[in-house]
């Protein structure tokens, strides 16, 4: 089930992409605002009524999309399966990334025609009035609606405070991106943390991703779709150029792209800078989940010189995976990462001063260290205790406070004060 690309033809979702591109986001969304707010009329908060439908949860998101937003989907199902809440999967999608398997198909609402009275929505601050045209208004009506939002900035822009118009309440992953959201909207704000699964697949080594077998490697992997000025590939190289020599042997850094066909991706910047560097290499290929797990298992180190992240979902599956990780040390990745169980790297706040995609130009994010982030770069390659230390903790840390048994617990919590059921946790919950 996903939402229609083509009209008469012609491909409407690559001109909206285009025209996106081409259109300043203050303008678009100016022009976009009165039609958000007639798409949003008479669906409005309040209307749920306890009784009236099956009680359980209807999570809707983009459950076959290769993204992070995709894989935050499934985390949350795959809590919501532990929780021993019943839940429908009601999947929809935008032309934005490739698409798998989900996981879930049994558990999919055959035509969206979900069957519980809570409606749990996984998108994005801006997805709200696609999400309300895919589905249709009657959707939402009656229900109790819940928004799943991560947001990367201490502050949410004035332009997307109404998109809580007709949710009752709004989850996220981290205490940072609470604050924000708290701030600037008119809701309860719950942290719900995903349940951080990552398993590499057997017999996917080096070899499968055509690596050199011997060599320390470091790792990188961003998105396109999530704003590469944001994910900050460029720092992540300068740090490793840093570090060491042009033409080092026993050691690389890995680049992952995902989605790198689209417009505006700088690649061709990337390319630019590793210019002669034979140990730094780009893979663009978009793997599954269990191959990107397998690519983590592979690499020594994981590196995110990020400026701001709602959450890091990255990040800690790789401290799931017991890798070290060299991170920015402000935003959302703090609510799991610090001094022992990671290298925290020390910034400076700075203007972004240029609007994109969503971010104003006035609002701030960190600008990471690369001198400190090389030094832990070239400490983790040499010290041998150091890195399996890190590891270690880092694990530790995923296992204890990230866990699917803490979001499932979490999620059955808020459905009991808001259904007045009770439910027992599922016997995968009970056994962890």
């Amino acid at each position: 089930m996903g939402i229609l690309s083509t009209w008469g033809g012609v491909d409407v979702g690559r001109i909206y992409e285009v025209c996106k591109k081409l259109v300043p986001p203050p303008v678009r969304d100016a022009l976009r605002q009165p039609w958000r707010d007639l798409l949003l009329s008479g669906v409005r908060r309040g209307g749920y009524k306890r009784g009236a439908r099956e009680e359980g949860m209807n999570l809707i998101g983009l459950f076959r999309s290769e993204s992070g937003l995709g894989q935050g989907c499934r985390l949350l199902a795959g809590a919501m399966e532990a929780s021993g809440v019943p839940f429908d999967a009601v999947s929809y999608h935008f032309d934005c990334s490739k698409m798998g398997a989900s996981g879930f198909e049994g558990r999919m609402a055959p035509g969206g025609d979900a069957r519980y009275g809570v409606n749990v929505a996984q998108m994005t601050v801006d997805g709200v009035a696609p999400a309300v045209v895919r589905m249709g208004r009657n959707f939402w009506r009656g229900r109790y609606n819940i928004a799943h939002f991560s947001w990367e900035l201490p502050a949410l822009p004035k332009r997307w405070r109404r998109q809580d118009s007709f949710f009752d309440e709004i989850w996220t992953t981290s205490a940072f991106s609470a604050g924000a959201l708290q701030a600037a909207l008119d809701r309860p704000v719950y942290v719900i943390p995903y349940g951080i699964k990552a398993s590499a697949a057997k017999g996917l080594g080096r070899s499968f991703f055509v690596l050199p077998e011997k060599d320390f490697l470091f790792l990188f992997m961003y998105d396109v779709n999530s704003v590469i000025e944001r994910k900050n590939p460029m720092g992540v190289v300068r740090a490793f150029q840093e570090a060491f020599k042009k033409g080092e042997r026993g050691v690389g850094l890995v680049v992952k792209i995902n989605d790198h066909l689209r417009l505006g991706t700088g690649l061709e910047d990337l390319k630019a800078a590793i210019n002669g560097w034979g140990n730094i290499r780009i893979l663009d290929e978009i793997y599954r989940k269990e191959e990107v797990d397998a690519l983590v298992s592979a690499c020594d180190a994981f590196v995110s010189l990020h400026r701001a992240e709602g959450y890091g979902l990255s990040i800690a599956e790789a401290m799931l995976l017991g890798k070290p990780v060299v991170v920015t040390g402000w935003s959302g990745n703090m609510e799991f990462t610090n001094e022992e169980n990671s290298c925290v790297v020390d910034y400076e706040l700075v203007k972004i001063g240029r609007t994109r995609s969503m971010y104003d130009w006035w609002q701030y994010w960190a600008e990471p260290d690369i001198k400190e982030a090389a030094g832990y770069m070239r400490r983790l390659r040499e010290d041998g205790g150091y890195r399996e230390a890190v590891g270690a903790a880092g694990r530790r840390t995923i296992e204890r406070t990230q866990s699917v048994d803490r979001s499932a617990r979490e999620m059955r919590r808020r459905m009991e004060r808001i259904t007045g059921c009770s439910w027992s946790a599922s016997i995968e919950d009970k056994e962890m």
